[in-house]
């Protein structure tokens, strides 16, 4: 029996708490929150009242405000070590130290996924040849605005850790170009940012956004012998690309013939939701430790 303590029931954590509650053979043994959203059992108020009592957990699931991730944290680690912690993004406050969360598992939901990890073989693969161009969008209205972090810390948080988790680009290799706006006034931190990433022959484009109108979340990702598209929760990939040639192909396109393939629905298929994939892989220790701290050495070049 796997016995888990969720930390924060609010606009995230009762996500965590439904998935939870219909999982086998997983028993949530405190939810400490002193004003859950949703109904609970085995409500704790705070951490001062869950000490004084006996509890027999062996997981741990960090869901609450960004700022109160740190004591939370060393509490916890304290008693079952990190790697039986997992800590939802953006893993405390980028102004804080961030090797208290290295050995602790970060919590990002789109790694678990079916697709993720399709897309991954296939990039390790080769499938695509040499990846020459990719851009990650994830934006909508709202519906947080969060004044805690700022939209990348948010949103684009996800792509990022994605676009180094598939690549692995060398830190000192990397060339960043931002372009950060707080259009709902200075008191918010950046609410749309737009971030390109040059390394070696591949360009990577970022957008996020909460002001934006439209929902949007899509990864396209281009290569010498093809491409993937993943929007949503479609996956889709075609084979089509372009090869040097001497002379004319059939469209006209001189010293380049551009060979066309069907773009092929590649969506696998999975029952499971995306949190309770995130939590198997949480219990069954996924690797996640040395790309965070990657992701930390980029996130402070972006947000400070």
């Amino acid at each position: 029996m796997i016995k888990v303590v969720l930390v924060g029931c609010g606009y995230w954590g009762k996500n965590w708490y439904k998935t939870l509650t219909l999982m086998d053979n997983v028993k949530i043994v405190a939810v400490i929150d002193p004003n859950p959203s949703i109904p609970v059992l085995n409500q704790v108020n705070n951490l001062a009242d869950f000490d004084a009592k006996s509890y027999d957990y062996t997981h741990v699931i960090i869901a609450a405000q960004a700022e109160y991730h740190k004591s939370y944290v060393k509490y916890f680690k304290e008693k079952i070590g990190g790697d039986n912690v997992l800590v939802e993004k953006p893993c405390g406050l980028l102004n804080e130290p961030r090797e208290l969360y290295y050995n602790c598992y970060p919590g990002y939901i789109f790694l678990s996924t079916p697709h993720y990890k399709r897309i991954k073989n296939m990039v390790y693969e080769k499938q695509l040849g040499k990846i020459l161009y990719s851009k990650f969008t994830r934006a909508s209205m709202g519906p947080r605005i969060r004044t805690d972090v700022s939209i990348i810390e948010d949103y684009m948080i996800h792509d990022l850790y994605i676009y180094l988790d598939l690549f692995q680009p060398k830190q000192k290799d990397l060339t960043v170009n931002k372009t950060m706006n707080s259009y709902l006034g200075n008191h918010i931190k950046p609410d749309t940012a737009e971030i390109e990433i040059i390394h070696n022959d591949h360009k990577a484009t970022f957008f996020s956004s909460w002001i934006y109108p439209e929902k949007e979340r899509k990864i396209v990702i281009v290569g010498t012998e093809g491409s993937l598209i993943w929007n949503g929760e479609k996956l889709y990939f075609t084979r089509s690309h372009y090869s040097p040639i001497q002379g004319q192909d059939k469209y006209g396109n001189w010293n380049w013939d551009l060979r066309e393939h069907p773009t092929v629905d590649i969506t696998p298929a999975e029952t499971r939701s995306a949190l309770e994939l995130e939590f198997i892989d949480f219990v069954e220790q996924v690797p996640r430790t040395q790309v965070q701290k990657d992701l930390d050495k980029l996130l402070n070049k972006l947000v400070n």
